[in-house]
């Protein structure tokens, strides 16, 4: 199975090597999700895409990663509205495939602000789920970094 690596912005080059070096994916991508589109333009829709964001948890490991089964848009932003200029509804029920993890709340520009308020705060993998989404990809997975 063919399986993408996408990284957010915050995800540092160290975190990015450690990360792939136990996985086998075919490609990996580190961008703003306002490219993302345009970078998995020609990616089939059935490819397992595996997105990480960092969190921020004092009481777990540094660099321990979490399975992140939902989220919580708080950065007060949708993509798809800045995109297209009209109302789209994408379907979030269950936006990540895997079943066991985490909640995270997405705070994009506030992150750094208000990280120590919610228990498994992330930056804006969000956004990426909600692209993703809307051009048609389902085996979503999402992964949180620890980073303090």
């Amino acid at each position: 199975m063919n399986k993408i690596g996408i990284f957010t912005k915050r995800v540092t080059k160290q975190q990015m090597m450690s990360v792939c070096k136990n996985k086998n994916f075919k490609k990996t991508i580190q961008t703003q999700h306002e490219e993302l589109e345009k970078k998995i333009k020609q990616t089939n829709k059935n490819t397992e895409i595996y997105i990480y964001d960092i969190t921020h948890n004092p009481q777990k490991p540094q660099n321990q990663e979490t399975k992140t089964i939902n989220h919580i848009n708080k950065t007060g932003e949708n993509p798809l509205i800045k995109q297209t200029k009209k109302n789209i509804f994408i379907d979030m029920t269950h936006p990540y495939i895997q079943k066991k993890g985490k909640t995270t709340t997405c705070l994009g520009r506030r992150y750094n602000k208000e990280k120590q308020k919610h228990t498994n705060p992330s930056t804006n993998i969000c956004h990426y789920v909600i692209i993703l989404k809307a051009n048609g990809f389902n085996k979503i997975y999402g992964r949180l970094i620890n980073v303090w």
